[in-house]
């Protein structure tokens, strides 16, 4: 067989996935141990965001590459960018506005919903993304992945609060639930990448 007709490697997804899973936990350890505040809590935050914004590029270069990028894909990638960026600036100048500035009352309180609005719109855009794929076999993987995020973060959570109502561990905020939910999808792609 010619060099030529060699079939095509595909990108390797498995060290994108451990970074993020390590930075998740870390992250989790980092807090429950420490409980950092201001711009250091922003920081453990960006890291795990960030390496899932990795894991998902090194997940659309491996579709690329085996000629799987669609359409709906393409349009998450458009949607999540912004949704990220518009996070960690928005964080940022809240955890700093809350450092320095103190605010109270309503101020308090839309500097919050604000920090999370972002977070809302990656929901958003997967969502999309599974009402947007036309391709069924797409769609059945993404739906596979929500489905394993979900069930992740349900377990994870709830062991967590059983352990947290019987003294065994510290209390975590509620918006962890989300970075590990984002965790869950790493858990996903990987159970998708050995389904397929």
């Amino acid at each position: 067989m010619a060099d030529d007709d060699a079939p095509e490697k595909l990108p390797r997804i498995g060290v994108a996935v451990l970074c993020y899973v390590v930075a998740t936990l870390g992250a989790i350890f980092v807090w429950a141990t420490w409980r950092p505040q201001g711009l250091a809590l922003a920081v453990i935050i960006a890291v795990p965001v960030a390496a899932l914004g990795w894991l998902i590029g090194r997940g659309f270069a491996r579709r690329r590459a085996g000629g799987c990028s669609t359409p709906a894909q393409r349009a998450y990638v458009r949607r999540f960018v912004p949704m990220m960026i518009a996070y960690v600036v928005i964080l940022l100048g809240a955890v700093w506005l809350k450092k320095n500035v103190a605010p109270s009352g309503p101020v308090t309180a839309l500097l919050a919903i604000l920090s999370a609005v972002p977070l809302i719109g990656v929901v958003w855009a997967i969502g999309r993304m599974l009402i947007e794929e036309k391709d069924e076999y797409q769609r059945l993987l993404l739906a596979r992945q929500i489905i394993v995020a979900t069930g992740f973060m349900l377990s994870v959570t709830s062991v967590w609060g059983f352990l947290e109502d019987f003294g065994q561990v510290p209390h975590v905020p509620m918006y962890w639930a989300f970075i590990i939910w984002c965790a869950g999808l790493g858990v996903g792609t990987v159970w998708n990448e050995l389904r397929s």
